[in-house]
């Protein structure tokens, strides 16, 4: 499609839309600015002023869209890059943009480089004015493209503005919601608490986790979902598991955030399991063969096992052993629900666990387990639940024996400390940490 957004992130969610100057309808957005001799901003605003009064979808130009957050909290979207033909190649002139806090939306789009598609030779706006024979070429391409538009009718709804942009442009852009079934899961997924601070203006929430895959040119793209190398929420059906993308590990600090989904844009499912199976098939084949490695592309096999399992939730029909949600959008008021309440440390035949009491559903929900059960573990479970408690303004419950038991080890260890520095002729602060033992 000739017209395109980047950012899905952001669907669902209304932006305002940068034009790059003053159409006379900009309303809260002020125009750039610019010097009035500046050819990249004059050609630039030439350009988009054409393609807008021409509807946008235009089959021989491609328009590059991009939605970011500004500093306040408003979100935007403005033009990233035009792609138009010129003697037989295709050139990508790329725009560039600032979003000020300060100003509430100020915004400057004009060129900043363009280059041929396939090209690393980039001609740069800075270097570009000083040199008029690249100036003349660069207006002599623009215009070209502009000549070519100029045959073209204008489309009715080019000069219906709204902040969202012009009639043309808003059809566009708009995406439909997809509402939920009713039996829908609950997910519950794990954010950090600076992520649980930020709220955009609009009562929406950013928790965005790592990249599915990282960006890698050697990865083989190959039947691999478009967003597959895109950050996510992740999600699990089951609020005791930690849903992770399964390369990176969760810190254990997270908070819980129960989301129930009213729409269903943007949401994929992953199997989970998938790279333990697939490392366990390749650990018995090298056991068989006596291979002590893999091959790259095994490995690659491997890295890959989870992301190559991503289908839309909309065509998701089970089957999956742990069935993973990577929730691709910003979530709206009223999805996500921060779970809170008083943390408790519990001591089992399987170790000792943290747990988070919802306040609502009177529920406990496992935030990490300890294999070993000893006054480390439980020391460290005891800090564990202290700090969630204390993100969550609330109270951490911890067994008065398991609080006797770690104040012994501590002060077993704080011993043995103090007589391996008298022992070493070391006396400094000896004094002080007898007297104050659990100071230390």
């Amino acid at each position: 499609m000739p017209v395109r957004v980047n950012d899905k992130e952001y669907a669902l969610r209304k932006a305002d839309f940068i034009w790059g100057f003053d159409n006379g309808h900009r309303q809260s957005i002020r125009p750039a600015i610019y010097p009035a001799e500046n050819t990249l901003a004059r050609k630039g605003t030439e350009l988009v002023r054409e393609i807008a009064r021409c509807g946008w979808d235009i089959p021989e130009i491609d328009v590059e869209l991009t939605t970011a957050e500004s500093r306040s909290g408003q979100l935007f979207t403005f033009i990233s890059s035009i792609t138009i033909p010129h003697n037989g190649t295709l050139q990508k002139l790329g725009f560039d943009v600032s979003l000020n806090a300060a100003c509430d939306g100020v915004s400057t789009n004009f060129i900043d480089y363009f280059h041929e598609v396939g090209s690393e030779d980039t001609h740069y706006g800075d270097k570009l004015a000083a040199n008029s024979d690249e100036v003349t070429k660069f207006t002599q391409m623009v215009d070209q493209a502009i000549a070519l538009l100029s045959v073209r009718p204008s489309v009715e709804g080019h000069l219906d503005y709204q902040p969202s942009g012009d009639g043309n442009l808003r059809r566009l852009l708009e995406i439909a919601p997809i509402p939920a079934p009713q039996i829908c899961p609950t997910l519950y997924a794990r954010v950090s608490p600076h992520q649980i601070e930020r709220t955009a203006k609009d009562g929406s929430s950013r928790f965005f986790g790592p990249r599915l895959l990282p960006l890698s040119s050697s990865i083989n793209k190959k039947g691999l979902h478009p967003r597959a190398f895109d950050g996510f929420i992740y999600a699990t059906a089951n609020p005791d598991k930690t849903p992770s993308n399964g390369i990176h590990t969760p810190s254990g600090e997270e908070l819980v955030v129960e989301i129930k989904l009213s729409d269903l844009n943007e949401v994929y499912v992953v199997d989970g399991a998938r790279r333990l199976e697939t490392e366990m098939a390749y650990q018995e084949l090298m056991e068989k063969t006596g291979r002590d490695y893999l091959e790259p592309d095994e490995a690659e096999e491997i890295f890959t096992s989870i992301a190559r399992t991503m289908v839309p939730m909309t065509e998701y029909r089970g089957g999956f052993q742990n069935p993973t949600y990577l929730i691709g959008r910003c979530l709206l008021p009223g999805e996500p629900r921060l779970v809170k309440g008083p943390t408790e440390v519990l001591r089992s035949d399987d170790g000792i666990e943290v747990k988070l009491i919802d306040n609502k559903s009177g529920r406990k929900i496992s935030l990490h387990q300890y294999q070993d059960a000893n006054a480390a573990t439980m020391e460290r479970a005891a800090a564990l639940a202290q700090r969630v408690a204390t993100e969550l303004s609330t109270e951490a419950l911890i067994p008065k024996f398991m609080l006797s038991e770690i104040d012994a080890d501590r002060r077993k260890r704080y011993t043995s400390f103090v007589e391996s520095q008298l022992k070493s002729g070391e006396r400094y602060e000896i004094l002080d940490l007898l007297l104050r033992p659990s100071a230390r």
